[in-house]
């Protein structure tokens, strides 16, 4: 069902190739003239993707998930609730929302995204809270490119 309406693309059988990951990026300049600014990745296990990604011109942000992003995880939960971002009809995203929580630190007082059960999955949000990182660490000098509205 999400392979067929575009949201899914398989890669790999029993893990994802980062080729894969490469080539669709590759195909947002080659195809379709878009020119990602900034592409933020979750630095846990991407390393050949990063230097391919880097080598064809990408520039690349690692993203440390953590309690380090309870302020963009704010920043984000805010923009949504305010109607600023729009996700459309992606329901595997809206899911993957609704498998994810807020663990608050007692001692610190932040924030951590965690799984509301450990069989769900929530990598829609990582991989969205990734690009807000990375859109809020860029905001001063890219700004009004990586508007979403």
């Amino acid at each position: 069902m999400y392979i067929q309406r575009g949201i899914l693309q398989p890669s790999g059988d029993n893990f994802v190739d980062y080729h894969d990951c490469e080539a669709w990026f590759r195909s947002l300049v080659e195809d379709f003239s878009l020119y990602p600014l900034q592409t933020g990745y979750d630095r846990y296990s991407a390393q050949y993707l990063v230097q391919d990604m880097r080598s064809y011109g990408f520039h690349m942000d690692d993203v440390y998930q953590g309690e380090n992003l309870w302020p963009v995880l704010q920043e984000m939960e805010g923009l949504i609730k305010d109607g600023k971002v729009h996700i459309g009809d992606n329901d595997l995203l809206k899911i993957h929302l609704l498998n994810a929580a807020i663990k608050m630190s007692t001692e610190r007082g932040r924030g951590r995204l965690v799984k509301i059960n450990p069989n769900l999955h929530i990598d829609g949000v990582a991989a969205l809270s990734d690009a807000f990182t990375v859109r809020q660490k860029w905001y001063d000098s890219i700004g009004e490119q990586l508007r979403n509205e």
